[in-house]
């Protein structure tokens, strides 16, 4: 197997890909659809859960069964349990329209996947 750093852009993104299959997994939404959004520092993902609908309301900014998967860069896992825990407090407690984090069934936030061919193998959200 070829070393991650001498992959490609598109070869980092198809093993990449394997980690946010895993992270659905963990999440309980394996026939869930990925699409990619963005790979920049972190890599971003749209999910749709089967069932989705378009917003009725339309002063809901928000698709039912949509979500974003993020797998991120760094390791640094008290930064980004900081950053899930401002969203959830400004979504849970201020009542402001920002993407609230969803936590797996077991109630974590933050989830590390360690994948074959990936170093130190890759946090999502």
């Amino acid at each position: 197997m070829k070393p991650y750093h001498e992959l490609t852009r598109r070869g980092r993104l198809s093993r990449l890909r394997i980690v946010a299959e895993k992270a659905l997994d963990v999440y309980g939404l394996n026939n869930a659809h990925l699409s990619f959004l963005q790979y920049f520092t972190n890599i971003i993902y749209r999910v749709d859960v089967p069932g989705s609908s378009a917003a009725t309301n339309e002063s809901c900014i928000y698709v039912p069964n949509r979500y974003v998967l993020r797998i991120h860069a760094t390791d640094d896992v008290e930064s980004i349990t900081s950053e899930l825990t401002w969203l959830a407090a400004l979504s849970q407690e201020a009542g402001l329209p920002v993407p609230a984090p969803v936590s797996t069934p077991v109630g974590q936030l933050l989830v590390t996947i360690l994948t074959k061919g990936i170093p130190e193998g890759g946090s999502s959200r």
